[in-house]
């Protein structure tokens, strides 16, 4: 992929994840799915920094609109809880791709994208006095 497919799916991403904030992981468009689960199978610097920005872009929207905070704010997570959500954001893509393909050994409810409801999300959120 070249810089400039990269940065049209951060910005078609973005734009998605923007425009449906409760999707489920079965919500995600076919392509836009496929996209992301490539960036999981390319080994460049790029497709690594493009997936992260995907997640923690999604991840800060979540936290911003369910807990309210203002752009005052800034969000810590522990980097322990960040991978761990990472990794199940990944399963929960890689459960969307399977969920279509006839009967399967597992199955699984269509799950909140980046809603982690059965893990307490632990983060700290505090004014940020660097800016005035």
């Amino acid at each position: 992929m070249t810089t400039g497919k990269y940065q049209a799916l951060i910005a078609a991403s973005f734009a998605w994840i923007e425009a449906h904030p409760d999707a489920v992981n079965t919500d995600i468009p076919t392509d836009l799915l496929s996209d992301w689960l490539h960036l999981f199978e390319a080994s460049d610097g790029q497709a690594e920094d493009t997936r992260i920005a995907i997640f923690t872009f999604g991840l800060n929207a979540r936290i911003a609109r369910e807990f309210r905070c203002s752009a005052e704010q800034e969000v810590k997570v522990s980097y322990e809880k960040l991978f761990e959500y990472f990794k199940r954001w990944h399963f929960r893509l890689l459960m969307a791709k399977l969920a279509p393909i006839g009967p399967l050994a597992i199955r699984s409810e269509p799950v909140g994208l980046f809603y982690f409801h059965d893990t307490q999300l632990d983060f700290e959120l505090f004014r940020n006095y660097s800016s005035n």
